[in-house]
């Protein structure tokens, strides 16, 4: 088993919508949330490129933000890890690039 912890932005908080869906995922056996952190159980995880979302509101506005983490470990070694920082999350806007 696997763990993905997400920790949230200062100021955003995680939409419960966006977490229940997670577990439409097949290999997505548990998943928690709470103001701080999402968590994501996976049954299993290996070299295949899986992507989650996580949908995410701004409940209060925060200057100067400072990067989140997410962590991604074996449940049951979990000396074999992996962390990462993210700035903001996803703008929605869609930018067009000219194609010629």
């Amino acid at each position: 088993m696997a763990l993905i912890e997400v920790k949230m932005l200062s100021g955003f908080i995680p939409m419960k919508s966006s977490v229940k869906a997670l577990k439409k995922i097949p290999i997505v056996k548990r998943t928690e949330a709470d103001p701080e952190k999402v968590t994501i159980y996976l049954e299993e995880l290996d070299k295949t490129l899986q992507n989650f979302t996580v949908s995410v509101e701004q409940e209060s506005e925060v200057q100067h933000l400072k990067p989140a983490t997410v962590h991604v470990y074996d449940y049951y070694q979990p000396y074999n890890h992996a962390t990462a920082e993210y700035n903001a999350p996803c703008s929605s806007e869609i930018k067009k690039e000219d194609s010629y």
